[in-house]
């Protein structure tokens, strides 16, 4: 009989096999704890005893995020065992994080999704993004809640001029969707620089394409060039904020 994960537990699973390829490796340990509550969630969701949902949680997520990577229905089933393998432990240390991290690239760069004509939102931010594609799969999973971002901006329209400071704001509201994401959060979570500053960009291309939020071209590019200079690397736990 072929056991599929009800829908919330596998948005979850594949929630959480994203942040641990967004952790640098050697916090994989942290990374776990700090996700120990949307793991926690995921497996109760299914039903299923901790071994057994961790097996068919890696294989289900990577049969989607394969999916979108390569834009079928039918992924190659080669692409999507060496995955499931790989995120099945990738929690387990930094080698096999690392290794899971390494993969992660390659499908980021496929063809399918990573030429900027086959991007998610090809003329609404996606054409000025440096990654391949290592982030649209992940904001629509998500389901980021758009209305905190506007608040953010709203917030930084109400400073003078001078001490506006959009790029933050949108660093901001990164940081707060992944931290409600995560719920319950008694260990640091860690995110790499890099991928902080990568998710914020694609998570404000994705507000523009499915709001009245309007971002004028030149400044989405001039964002995305700047963005990169940002150095926030860790969201505290609740119990520090």
């Amino acid at each position: 009989m072929c056991i599929e994960l009800p829908v919330e537990s596998l948005k979850k699973a594949i929630c959480y096999f994203y942040l641990l390829a967004f952790c640098p490796p050697e916090n994989i340990a942290q990374q776990k704890k700090a996700l120990k509550s949307l793991h926690k969630g995921a497996s109760r969701l299914s039903g299923l005893k901790d071994k057994e949902f961790i097996r068919l949680a890696a294989l289900e997520a990577s049969r989607h995020i394969m999916a979108f990577h390569q834009n079928t229905r039918e992924p190659g089933t080669d692409w999507v065992e060496a995955l499931a393998d790989r995120a099945m432990v990738a929690d387990t240390n930094p080698e096999q994080a690392a290794a899971f991290q390494e993969l992660m690239t390659l499908v980021s760069r496929l063809p399918q999704r990573a030429k900027p004509e086959n991007r998610l939102h090809r003329r609404r931010g996606c054409q000025f993004c440096t990654s391949p594609c290592a982030y649209g799969y992940f904001s629509l999973v998500s389901e980021p809640e758009i209305s905190i971002l506007q608040g953010f901006l709203e917030h930084e329209i109400q400073e003078s001029p001078d001490a506006q400071k959009p790029i933050m704001a949108v660093s901001s509201f990164a940081l707060t969707h992944i931290t409600l994401l995560v719920g319950d959060m008694k260990d640091e979570l860690s995110i790499s620089q890099d991928h902080l500053s990568g998710l914020a960009y694609c998570l404000l291309s994705l507000a523009t394409a499915r709001s009245r939020l309007q971002v004028p071209e030149q400044q989405l590019g001039l964002f995305q060039e700047a963005n990169q200079y940002l150095n926030i690397t860790n969201l505290p736990a609740e119990s520090e904020a």
